[in-house]
């Protein structure tokens, strides 16, 4: 991955909204049935500061050979009902399923669920978090829940992460966790003077120093824009007492990412 920054190529009115996610996984997933070498497909992550993160549409198709130590680690401590949220191409659940376990792959980009599916994931929704537990998920159903890919950053920010980590209790079974991955914005603002200077940014505004404002673009569409927020693990332990979980295991990577594990709190 390669982060640039630059003015916009397209004037905004050129751009189209929808799912832009969705729609460059499908284009590399093509793409890799006809080369699985290809690399020609990639996402730009775009922060409303200007910043860009140029992603290779193949590293959501990693297979666990190319996963980072720690990233293996906290999906190896997957038991049970596996609800895996914001699955994307179905990186982590795939390779669940062909162990045997039972995992569901939820996600609100229609072409990452389309995608999941013609890799053969059996069991995946079109749902947000919110909707899946008021609907179906209902009840103590999953005995995990993978928030990996960074996706701790869907708890947004301090005002939604308790409402969005109470939904995924109101779906946990007895002894359920959650793994997930993020990447600490004091780490990083230590390797990056500009990751430095927007955390500061956020301070000043009262917002949590690695709550970005983003939003996903392949070649002429856009996301939304959105809120996705890295923390460290005493936020994340912060988050999380907030809604009835705490941080039972932090597995550092030797840079700015780490995984978590999080248990209901008694």
């Amino acid at each position: 991955m390669t982060r640039v920054t630059r003015e916009p190529l397209l004037a905004e009115a050129e751009l189209r909204v929808g799912d832009a996610f969705g729609e460059m996984l499908q284009a590399a997933f093509y793409e890799m049935e006809f080369d699985p070498d290809a690399r020609w497909t990639y996402d730009i992550v775009e922060r409303e500061d200007g910043d860009f993160l140029v992603m290779p549409g193949a590293y959501w198709f990693e297979p666990p050979a190319r996963w980072p130590e720690h990233v293996a680690a906290g999906v190896d401590r997957a038991r049970g009902r596996v609800l895996d949220v914001g699955c994307g191409a179905g990186r982590h659940a795939l390779p669940l399923q062909e162990r045997g376990i039972e995992v569901t792959g939820l996600d609100t980009s229609p072409g990452a669920v389309r995608v999941c599916r013609r890799r053969g994931l059996r069991s995946v929704l079109l749902s947000s978090v919110a909707d899946h537990a008021a609907g179906d998920g209902a009840g103590p159903r999953y005995d995990t829940f993978l928030l990996l890919g960074g996706n701790v950053g869907l708890l947004q920010g301090r005002e939604h992460a308790a409402g969005f980590l109470g939904a995924l209790a109101a779906m946990a079974a007895p002894g359920a966790r959650i793994i997930a991955d993020s990447l600490d914005p004091d780490a990083l603002g230590r390797l990056d003077a500009a990751q430095a200077a927007y955390a500061e940014l956020n301070r000043r505004r009262g917002r949590m120093p690695g709550q970005s404002r983003m939003r996903v673009r392949h070649k002429t569409m856009t996301t939304p824009w959105f809120d996705y927020l890295y923390c460290s693990p005493a936020e994340l332990g912060e988050l999380a007492e907030s809604a009835g979980w705490r941080v039972e295991e932090v597995l550092p990577s030797g840079g700015p990412s780490y995984v978590a594990t999080l248990t209901r709190a008694l």
